[in-house]
């Protein structure tokens, strides 16, 4: 019997491991490219850099002190959220994380996470006192593998986090 292989999704040196073995498109979520590394950000500079109003820079997500406070309309998260739950230090991460990601979106903008994770296992992150802001719930089919029956339960979920049109003081954030 082959022994389990260890995966620490919550770590960013496996993904910058896994992208090397599996250039683009490597993707969990239909075919879109968005891993958060060196390698990704440098591909996606390369194949998207001309384009208007898209920048494409390496961060920690726990950590986004070198962007303003309330300069985006728009965060997106597609699988880094729950990437952060399977790490270590997994509470204090997305706490940290839905802490900057509120910090950095200007009033009215919205946090859009897509996770394979049910309501009942996120919504206790992202519905914490101190952030202000409104969370919708969108199930989105998965796509049906032609062998497999669809089942109803088989769906993402886009959580929509939209931001108050005032925000609250930063000290209340983490």
């Amino acid at each position: 019997m082959a022994a389990a292989v260890e995966r620490d999704y919550g770590a960013a040196d496996y993904w910058e491991r896994r992208y090397y073995a599996e250039p683009p498109p490597l993707d969990l979520y239909l075919g879109y490219e968005d891993r958060a590394c060196r390698a990704l950000v440098a591909h996606m500079q390369h194949r998207y850099g001309a384009k208007d109003r898209l920048e494409y820079r390496e961060a920690d997500c726990r950590d986004l002190r070198a962007f303003d406070e309330c300069a985006y309309d728009l965060v997106l998260d597609k699988a880094l959220f729950d990437c952060v739950l399977c790490g270590s230090q997994n509470l204090s991460g997305v706490a940290l994380m839905t802490a900057e990601a509120f910090r950095v979106l200007k009033p009215g903008g919205a946090y859009v996470v897509v996770s394979h994770g049910a309501p009942q296992t996120r919504l206790g992150y992202l519905e914490r006192p101190a952030l202000d802001w409104r969370v919708s719930i969108v199930p989105v089919q998965k796509p049906r593998i032609a062998a497999e029956p669809q089942r109803a339960d088989d769906v993402y979920y886009v959580y929509v986090c939209r931001k108050a049109a005032r925000a609250p003081s930063e000290a209340s954030l983490y």
